[in-house]
């Protein structure tokens, strides 16, 4: 199940998705983001902090929709990321050309441990 709400604050829009995003629960983001699209607001803001779950589908969803506002000159601005939304967005790589994005991320960890790449282990 998704929740999603489309709200103006202080010259921005902001979308805040509530459960999942997913191949199930696209329909709703994509809807609330054509909504946002045909606005003009400079900033987009989507609130991902109650977001519980996010699948290709919802990655693909968030990427089209920074895409689309970089092309007529907008942005989004991603709060709130945590939990498995975020590592799969650390996964794919998108957390690092959203903006806002890495404020939520937590400190990078050496893949190894030191001693042993020092021994060229």
């Amino acid at each position: 199940m998704l929740n999603v709400q489309l709200s103006a604050e202080s010259g921005a829009l902001r979308i805040a998705c509530q459960g999942a995003l997913e191949a199930g629960t696209i329909d709703r983001f994509v809807e609330t983001a054509a909504r946002a699209l045909e606005r003009d607001e400079a900033t987009v803001v989507a609130d991902l902090s109650d977001l519980l779950h996010l699948d290709s589908s919802g990655v693909g969803a968030l990427s089209h929709l920074f895409r689309r506002l970089a092309q007529a000159g907008r942005r989004l601005v991603v709060e709130g990321l945590r939990g498995q939304p975020l590592a799969l967005l650390r996964a794919t790589g998108l957390d690092r050309i959203l903006a806002g994005a890495r404020r939520t991320r937590a400190p990078a960890r050496p893949m190894l441990p030191a001693r042993g790449l020092a021994r060229g282990v």
